[in-house]
């Protein structure tokens, strides 16, 4: 009985602590911000920074500069018209009085790593390219599942178990790709398990326009062979949008209202990166390298252009018919920006080819692991 007891007195909660807002609370915080900028802290719902307001702003500064940026010379309600009339011409509906600024720039925390650092965030609520942005977004997750389905088909052959993609669509795909390893891997004796993670730093305001356009036109045309006899087409109205085959005039009796071939997805993605600006002070920044960091369709963007060369280094090592490589690369996984190697001992090999591209293409490497 006494066990009983504990037990329920264990499910007992205590009352909650009194967290009434008070008007003297409200005067300290306005105190607080003359000299600290209040932010969040990168991968920690729910917990604030207090940084120094001068070294926030000098951070930046430092950012927003060439080559990455320049100052446009565009006044501010030539952009917004731009923003929207490119909107509307593709049937997109959207009240143009409350989407009426463009992105504002801000960082976050990020307390994660060993010394601390800052996460470079374009503010994109409810700003002028936000409806082009969720829409793009929007087909890119209906056209998404035919990455999986070109994988598939390019990677398949008869000396090797199935070749998982390296995208994953949550970080929760983990622990289940690592259950998956457990069941078929035989573990050598004396030997701990090789297990690397590595971090691109900055990947998103380091790619180069004319390269992302190029690989994501690249999976594109892959995406359109997958039908040989039927055009793919993206059809979509107000309550969201699917694919369907063929040319518009075989759904004029269809609830769709609009109707877009890869090549019209292609010019939004081209718009959207070409036409990105951000507010730091009162200057309006043009982003020239990249794309920004809190635009919504921003990580699927990154994820088709890492697919592509993902799935381009795949079938690269398929056509050599290095099949204990192939073996070896079939569990590596990246989600997001981050990157994870199961036992392979080839990977820091590829990964200082990886760097030794990288400084030719961004300038610099941004991967650390």
């Amino acid at each position: 009985m006494e066990d009983v007891k504990t037990q329920l007195q264990a499910l007992i909660k205590e009352p909650e602590a009194d967290i009434t807002w008070l008007k003297s609370d409200q005067t300290a915080l306005f105190g607080l911000q003359k000299d600290y900028i209040i932010t969040y802290v990168d991968k920690a719902a729910n917990i604030f920074a207090f940084i120094c307001k001068k070294h926030y702003i000098k951070n930046l500064i430092q950012e927003y500069k060439l080559p990455t940026y320049k100052v446009s010379q565009l006044p501010l309600q030539d952009i917004l018209n731009l923003h929207h009339t490119y909107t509307r011409k593709l049937g997109i509906t959207f009240n143009k009085e409350a989407y009426n600024k463009v992105a504002y720039a801000y960082t976050s925390h990020k307390a994660t790593k060993v010394t601390a650092d800052v996460r470079y965030i374009a503010g994109s609520y409810m700003c002028s390219l936000q409806p082009l942005s969720v829409h793009i977004n929007m087909i890119l997750n209906k056209l998404k599942p035919k990455i999986y389905q070109i994988w598939n088909t390019k990677l398949k052959n008869n000396n090797t178990t199935a070749l998982r993609i390296w995208m994953l669509k949550h970080s929760a795909e983990v622990p289940y790709r690592i259950k998956l390893f457990n069941r078929t891997y035989n573990y050598p004796a004396q030997r701990p398990i090789l297990l690397e993670s590595y971090d691109v730093k900055t990947l998103y305001t380091n790619i180069p326009h004319k390269d992302l356009l190029t690989k994501i036109w690249e999976l594109f045309e892959c995406i359109s062979s997958l039908s040989k006899h039927q055009d793919i087409m993206i059809a979509s109205n107000r309550m969201g949008c699917k694919l369907v085959y063929g040319n518009r005039i075989d759904h004029l009796k269809s609830v769709w209202k609009q109707f877009y071939s890869l090549r019209d997805v292609m010019h939004m993605i081209e718009f959207l990166v070409s036409h990105t600006y951000v507010m730091v002070n009162d200057k309006c920044f043009q982003q020239l390298i990249g794309i920004p960091m809190g635009t919504n369709a921003g990580v699927n963007i990154v994820d088709f252009y890492l697919a592509k060369y993902e799935l381009d280094f795949m079938i690269q090592i398929l056509n050599k018919q290095q099949w204990n490589m192939l073996n070896k690369f079939k569990t590596t996984m990246r989600y997001l920006d981050d990157i994870l190697s199961v036992e392979n001992d080839s990977f820091k090999q590829l990964l200082r080819r990886i760097k030794e591209n990288l400084s030719q293409l961004c300038g610099y490497s941004a991967i650390s692991g």
